[in-house]
């Protein structure tokens, strides 16, 4: 029985888990510690509780780069999928969406900025939030459309 060489395999090799296990290690510590450091009161619970939040994702990126080139297969029609076409369409609509509300938030802040003075970390939170709520939105939309125009 012969291989197929373009097919992956069942599991990556031990070494990419390793990188992936370090990579997550490494940015979520560095993570915790930068909390660490700029905590005044309860350092450790704070460090430990960003570890703990940051941990997941960094892992998730570490499997990203190292360990799934190996254990799945790269769709070769990608840029024809009606998913990537819901994703550009949402996030071009998205951008669009953003450059107005910042738009608006600068003229609001320009008229009564002396009595209006958020925070930074408040306003990209809220840019942040709008962002996600925004492309969610029409993504889900897009694709009811869609799934709704082929069920009639």
């Amino acid at each position: 029985m012969s291989e197929n060489p373009t097919r992956t395999q069942p599991r990556a090799p031990l070494s990419s888990y390793v990188l992936m296990v370090l990579l997550g290690l490494a940015a979520s510590a560095a993570s915790a510690a930068a909390v660490a450091f700029t905590r005044d009161d309860h350092r450790l619970l704070a460090a430990g509780v960003m570890l703990a939040a940051t941990l997941p994702v960094t892992l998730s990126l570490g499997w990203v780069l190292f360990v799934s080139q190996h254990t799945t297969d790269p769709d070769p029609y990608a840029e024809d999928n009606v998913e990537t076409r819901w994703f550009e369409r949402a996030a071009s609509r998205t951008l669009t969406d953003v450059f107005a509300a910042a738009g608006l938030a600068t003229g609001v802040l320009a008229i009564g900025g002396d009595r209006l003075q958020p925070q930074a970390w408040l306003v990209s939170l809220a840019v942040a939030i709008l962002i996600l709520v925004d492309f969610g939105v029409r993504y889900t939309v897009l694709q009811r459309r869609t799934v709704g125009d082929a069920d009639a």
